[in-house]
C-alpha cells in the first residue's frame, strides 16, 4: 500500500503533479483549487438557505408536538390508529 502510494505522488507523470484528471477549461493546480472553493461556497450556502427554510417552517406550523400527544402514541392523535389491538 504504501509503495503505491509512493509511486503515485513521486512520479512527475501521475498523481497531482501531472496535470491530468482536471476538467476542461482547468489547466492549473489553482484553477482546481477555484474549482474546489466554489463547491464549498455552493456546499455552505445550500446549507444557510435549508437552515432558513426549517425555521420557516418551525415558525408557521411547528417542528414538534407537545409531550402530552408524544406519550399518547402518534398514530392515535394524528390518524387515530392503532398498531396493536387492546387486549383487556
Amino acid at each position: 500500500m504504501i509503495d503505491l502510494l509512493v509511486g503515485i505522488f513521486s512520479s512527475t507523470s501521475l498523481g497531482i503533479f501531472s496535470g491530468c484528471g482536471f476538467a476542461d477549461r482547468i489547466t492549473s493546480m489553482s484553477g482546481q483549487l477555484g474549482t474546489v472553493h466554489r463547491g464549498v461556497v455552493t456546499i455552505a450556502f445550500t446549507a444557510m438557505v435549508t437552515l432558513g427554510i426549517f425555521m420557516l417552517v418551525d415558525a408557521l406550523i411547528g417542528l414538534r408536538i407537545n409531550k402530552e400527544e408524544e406519550i399518547e402514541g402518534l398514530g392515535i392523535v394524528l390518524h387515530q390508529e392503532r398498531g396493536y389491538n387492546e387486549i383487556s
